[in-house]
């Protein structure tokens, strides 16, 4: 999987995720008008830690082909952790969960 190129793509792709495993923060930030705001920022920060992988992937990837003098497996390696780190940076910017409410904090001690 590569990351998808287009924002509202991946706005898309964070609201569905928000909305499944956070539905009370989603309600929230819909309520309160700061849902579109929320997606933006985090689109923004997901692409920050993805730019910023990407080339260390890049560059290990162009420096192990000219090593090896095998630009074919080094440009299949290299889509292969461009693939990879697409899916754990998408794993990791589209967990959400809710904060536990009063009721499931309380101990079950009586």
């Amino acid at each position: 999987m590569l990351m998808p190129t287009s924002p509202k793509v991946r706005e898309e792709m964070i609201r569905q995720a928000l909305k499944e495993k956070a539905p009370k923060m989603y309600r929230e930030l819909e309520r309160s008008g700061k849902l579109e705001k929320f997606l933006g920022e985090r689109d923004w920060d997901m692409m920050e830690a993805y730019s910023q992988d990407r080339m260390a992937v890049s560059i290990k990837a162009a420096e192990e082909g000219r090593m090896k003098k095998d630009w074919l497996k080094a440009t299949r390696d290299q889509n292969a952790a461009l693939s990879q780190l697409a899916e754990q940076v998408l794993a990791t910017w589209l967990e959400f969960s809710d904060p536990p409410t009063a009721e499931s904090g309380r101990s079950s001690k009586t």
